[in-house]
């Protein structure tokens, strides 16, 4: 076996080089043959675009086109090997008129070579012979026009108001492309700034889902938008809640409670100064026996003729809790020198006798109540009605205007007397 594959390998080796040039010269005598005699060959072209003529056909008709499929095609050409190799893909045109739309709404594409007839090159179609649309009506509506920001203005300042020309654009497409569309959109940038700016922005179409919508066969009245940004400088104002009227006899105020204590807010120097750094808020606790709570818009605080101010905080409302409780008790002694007798009847003399009782029991808030004594109570007793002489019992007048109220009625036993005749002369 071994011997036998030494003979064919030096048959195969014997003159080799000579073996080697016949094999080269027999190719390219070969290639020069075919070359000579430029047979036919296929070369196939994908995902050539489809140019769409006449599209003005469907919409003088109020119709809107859509491409269901056939945008593109798959085309083999045949056609001699020379024609082949110098065809490319740009050399391929695909087109579909719509004025020869099918009742089916399909358009037949048809295919040509740039530079060549049908006698030159034989087209074998691919895929999609044929454009497949639906056939939309228009429509029309009407968008306000959202104005954004991106970005944080320069410390001490923040978007005042931003305005939009046009802040209305018109957009006119198909029925389901309008019904896809939830706002319009113009974004510009706040970074950094300390003063206002006008730029030029691009309308972005967002649907309900927040993402952007293609414009491709959408007709917009306006591509751009010129929008105006203000910025205004913002301020901390101190907020203060205020009681009005009086509790319910008996009761005090023990204590006034708000939140928030400071609000940021914003808005143009001028009626920042008008506004000052405080506001009140004013509660109604008349009558009240209880604790009472209030939630103010602390917008409805701010003097309207302020347009510009506007309240920075989330929560704009001013939480008022008012604490009420029962005044303090407190008992007090009284002494015949802490009673003043009053209108005594002319030609008689007043006497006081007595007061019962002598310990009293008194109502009034905590900071009357811890300085009251019976002198400071400036208790009066009425001899109006005292007309001939004799003793009366009268009752004990205070003077509630001071904050006190007795709790137990005291009596004044007061002996009313003529003035002695040698007596009036002596004061005479």
């Amino acid at each position: 076996m071994k011997s036998y594959l030494l003979k064919i390998w030096g048959a195969i080796s014997h003159n080799f080089g000579l073996k080697l040039l016949a094999l080269v010269s027999a190719f390219l005598i070969w290639i020069a043959v075919v070359n000579s005699q430029d047979p036919v060959d296929t070369v196939t072209f994908y995902n050539i675009p489809v140019e769409i003529l006449n599209e003005n056909a469907l919409i003088q008709k109020d119709k809107i086109p859509e491409v269901v499929y056939g945008s593109t095609v798959t085309v083999t050409v045949q056609a001699r090997k020379s024609i082949c190799d110098a065809l490319t893909a740009d050399s391929i045109k695909a087109t579909a008129d719509f004025e020869k739309i099918y009742v089916t709404d399909t358009v037949p594409i048809e295919i040509s070579v740039n530079g060549y007839d049908s006698s030159d090159v034989e087209i074998i179609r691919g895929q999609n012979s044929y454009m497949k649309l639906t056939l939309e009506d228009y429509a029309t509506k009407e968008f306000k026009v959202r104005i954004e920001t991106k970005g944080e203005p320069a410390d001490g300042y923040v978007v005042g108001y931003n305005s939009a020309s046009p802040n209305v654009i018109t957009i006119r497409g198909s029925k389901l492309q309008i019904s896809r569309i939830q706002g319009v959109v113009a974004t510009v940038n706040v970074d950094g700034l300390s003063t206002g700016r006008e730029v030029v922005a691009l309308p972005v179409i967002y649907d309900m889902n927040d993402e952007e919508i293609s414009k491709d066969n959408l007709e917009l009245s306006a591509d751009s938008v010129n929008v105006s940004t203000t910025l205004y400088k913002t301020r901390t104002i101190n907020l203060e809640a205020i009681t009005l009227g009086d509790v319910a006899e008996g009761y005090e105020i023990k204590s006034v409670s708000f939140q928030p204590s400071q609000i940021q807010v914003a808005g143009t120097t001028e009626d920042l100064m008008k506004l000052g750094t405080r506001l009140r808020a004013y509660v109604d606790v008349a009558g009240l026996s209880e604790n009472g709570e209030s939630n103010i818009d602390i917008n409805s605080l701010i003097d309207s003729k302020l347009t510009s101010i506007m309240i920075l905080d989330e929560d704009d409302t001013l939480a008022v809790t008012v604490y009420v409780g029962e005044q303090e008790k407190v008992e007090v002694n009284l002494s015949n020198t802490d009673v003043s007798l009053e209108n005594v009847p002319a030609g008689m003399k007043a006497l006081l006798l007595s007061v019962a009782p002598r310990r009293v029991t008194l109502q009034a808030t905590k900071e009357v109540a811890k300085n009251v004594t019976g002198a400071s109570l400036n208790g009066v007793a009425d001899l109006s009605g005292c007309k001939i002489p004799g003793i009366y019992d009268l009752p004990l007048i205070i003077n509630e205007d001071k904050g006190v109220k007795c709790l137990n009625d005291v009596m004044v036993r007061v002996e009313i007397t003529d003035v002695d005749l040698s007596e009036t002369k002596g004061t005479e």
